[in-house]
């Protein structure tokens, strides 16, 4: 663990303030957040546009479902601060007066209250552990033939396609599941969607939540490889729908939410070609703003699809204000959706585009 400590040292340090303090205590304090209603999330890589962040009571922690993190207080300061372990834990032992209490029965006291905790997520344990536990659960969530059939229908796919991404369906929740993976295809997160509720929308599994990936990069692999450009758009569901109905585009999203980015997501664009085509509404022109702005120094090239009224005349009105490349495609519009794509607005040209502009400017003198 990092810090200018010792290991040993700096994990009884985390140890006692981990027994002493409460996230309700520490959240409160520091951004305001108590332990009542969901609130938006307080941590500054999250854009959350929903309230998705919740505090429970005594000693269970917090979690966000909108970025999916959870823990306690020490992981807390981290998260709002930007810090790492050893900068948190003093932080909350300057702030505190923390005491040390006597060694003895320390360690049994946290295991038995990391035992009684309710939010334990992936994010505190090794990816290799997780590689099979994360496998067995996807096969878990496999659809039925009946459901694979009806959601074929609905969003205009093919059975291959729900295959493909591993989309599954939660009987308990009564929602549809996104794997999650990395480039190496190991799965970081699972994604849960509800359609017709206005809060929690999309959350992650409750056990999960290594948030701040990109949804859909190791299912695009290949169109990333051959040179296709990266498209990314609002969420799991525009991912899946645009893949099959968009072709010539690798479709990805940010499980953070439309304004959530982090630089591990710039980090599988390096090199590639961008388009962001993000929602229509406020929340999603910021969403490209911020986007933008991460994928300096990262994408080779990046434009941004600007919505007008054009785009969105042929859809329902109430449907105008919020809408998506989902809508387009769903409503028949596809080749409108292509359309947008091909005119996106250039904020920064590709190598390519650059030669090719220095290479038609001299064939003009």
């Amino acid at each position: 663990m990092p810090g200018a400590v010792g290991d040993d040292e700096l994990m009884r340090r985390v140890w006692r303030a981990e027994l002493v303090l409460t996230v309700e205590q520490v959240a409160a304090d520091l951004a305001g957040v108590g332990a009542s209603a969901p609130v938006v999330c307080p941590f500054p890589d999250h854009d959350d546009s929903a309230p998705s962040f919740q505090v429970y009571p005594g000693d269970r922690g917090f979690h966000c479902f909108g970025c999916g993190r959870s823990g306690g207080p020490v992981k807390f300061v981290m998260l709002l601060r930007g810090c790492d372990c050893a900068v948190a834990v003093a932080e909350l032992e300057e702030r505190y007066d923390l005491t040390t209490p006597g060694d003895a029965g320390l360690v049994r006291a946290l295991v038995e209250r990391d035992r009684n905790r309710t939010n334990e997520t992936l994010s505190d344990r090794p990816l290799e552990e997780l590689a099979g536990e994360a496998d067995e659960c996807c096969a878990a969530l496999m659809m039925s033939p009946a459901r694979v059939s009806a959601l074929c229908t609905a969003w205009n796919l093919i059975p291959e396609v729900i295959e493909h991404y591993g989309v599954g369906w939660d009987t308990a929740e009564h929602r549809l599941t996104f794997p999650v993976r990395d480039e190496a295809g190991r799965v970081l997160d699972i994604r849960m969607r509800r359609e017709g509720v206005k809060q929690h929308k999309v959350i992650s599994m409750p056990g999960c939540g290594r948030g701040g990936h990109l949804y859909g990069v190791y299912e695009v692999r290949a169109k990333l490889a051959a040179g296709e450009p990266v498209v990314v758009v609002g969420g799991e569901k525009d991912v899946v729908i645009a893949s099959a109905n968009l072709p010539g585009y690798a479709f990805v999203s940010s499980t953070l939410g439309e304004g959530g980015w982090t630089e591990r997501m710039s980090r599988p664009l390096a090199g590639k070609r961008v388009i962001l085509f993000l929602d229509a509404d406020e929340a999603g022109r910021r969403g490209s703003e911020k986007v933008a702005r991460a994928l300096r120094g990262y994408a080779d090239g990046c434009s941004v699809v600007r919505w007008c009224s054009t785009s969105v005349e042929h859809l329902p009105e109430s449907e105008r204000a919020k809408a998506d490349v989902s809508d387009l495609v769903l409503a028949g519009h596809g080749q409108k959706a292509l359309q947008m794509l091909t005119s996106a607005e250039v904020l920064w040209p590709s190598t390519a585009e650059r030669v090719g502009g220095l290479l038609a400017s001299a064939e003009r003198m």
